[in-house]
């Protein structure tokens, strides 16, 4: 009997966890399908507003010219339970602090705020996501980047996340967030703008820089609810199959006992009958 008591203890905590995997599993499957539809739109713009940068000619900066002074902006997601999506992406990152130097570092996502406090390494800021980012977030991001820009704290600013390549594939890379000065850019004579060019170009530039974060922030959020629906998708999967395994395990154990209860009736009746006679 006690053997069956740790058996159905067992298959209650296998349930509880195949009633949450499925749970988390439906949340992050809405969550992964808006970011989508998001996405779907957005590159649509995305490709528009770049197609229109390059009529202009506009924002080609020289890469050979290393600034002395990177800000990594390390983005991650929010909670565990994604896989193997923030490690991997934190082993990447670690690797990037060791080999630079005099470097700058900001975080993006509680999980990387919580890393970054761990291994004792200091920022210079800190600053919270939601799960499905608007382009609000982008916009505050932005402003804090580019204060940094134009204090001359930092001269170049690097996004360290996870590329989304698909639902089952991910790739840690760093992306640039340009930063050429006014009279580097090219611009086509032949365009005019109204009211003037400054005003047109530093519009234009802080509409294609905030472009560029949201696109950052947009992919990693994708990411991250791609990693999350599959490794929840894989735990649901092997705690019903343990469940599946329990339920057999109890309904044997069960028809063992009655078959042993009905076996040691019948021995006590024909005990009996025998005792009669």
């Amino acid at each position: 009997m006690s053997a069956l008591k740790d058996l159905k203890k067992r298959l209650s905590a296998v349930q509880s966890t195949r009633q949450l995997t499925s749970a988390m599993k439906t949340v992050s499957s809405i969550k992964f399908s808006r970011i989508n539809n998001i996405l779907g739109g957005f590159r649509e713009y995305s490709a528009s507003f770049e197609k229109m940068v390059k009529d202009i000619g506009a924002f080609e900066s020289d890469e050979n010219n290393a600034p002395k002074t990177t800000l990594y902006v390390l983005i991650s997601g929010n909670r565990g339970l994604c896989g193997g999506y923030n490690i991997e992406l934190f082993s990447y990152f670690d690797e990037i602090v060791k080999q630079t130097r005099d470097a700058l570092f900001m975080a993006c996502g509680k999980k990387a705020i919580e890393h970054c406090r761990q291994k004792d390494i200091p920022l210079l800021a800190a600053f919270d996501l939601p799960d499905i980012p608007d382009y609000s977030v982008s916009e505050n991001l932005y402003k804090v980047l580019r204060s940094f820009l134009d204090e001359g704290r930092v001269e170049r600013v690097l996004f360290v996340c996870q590329k989304h390549i698909n639902l089952l594939k991910r790739q840690p890379q760093t992306v640039s967030l340009l930063a050429p000065a006014a009279e580097d850019l090219k611009v086509d004579d032949g365009i005019i703008f109204i009211p003037d060019k400054e005003t047109v170009l530093k519009e234009l530039y802080s509409l294609y820089q905030n472009e560029a974060v949201y696109s950052v922030l947009l992919n990693c959020a994708a990411g991250v609810q791609a990693a999350t629906l599959t490794a929840m998708r894989s735990a649901f999967d092997t705690a019903n199959e343990s469940a599946q395994a329990l339920e057999i395990s109890i309904n044997r154990r069960r028809q063992a006992d009655v078959t042993a209860s009905v076996i040691e009736t019948a021995a006590d009746n024909n005990y009996d009958l025998g005792k009669e006679v």
